[in-house]
């Protein structure tokens, strides 16, 4: 009775089989949703902001575009100096 028992639970017809089956399924639907979620995001928003980017950036000059680095760069040094020193202007 004892290993009629097991058998149903571990076997390959048991329960347990039965669960890492169902397991198994939901994971790969999970993965699947993921995947196509991703598709998404990247065709309506990534591509759109990248396009947005390119764009912009097209009608700045090599010159124009180090400016603007070098001003946002020197903003962050300022803000975290404020921020660390709690210097409020």
């Amino acid at each position: 009775m004892y290993s009629s028992y097991i058998t149903g639970v571990i076997g390959d017809e048991g329960i347990m089989n039965e669960m890492n089956n169902v397991i198994a399924k939901h994971d790969y639907m999970v993965a699947k949703k993921r995947w196509a979620l991703h598709q998404c995001w990247q065709k309506d928003v990534f591509e759109n902001i990248n396009d947005q980017v390119e764009k912009k950036l097209k009608t700045l000059t090599k010159d124009q575009i180090k400016d603007r680095i070098r001003k946002l760069l020197v903003n962050n040094i300022l803000r975290s100096d404020v921020m660390r020193l709690k210097i409020y202007v």
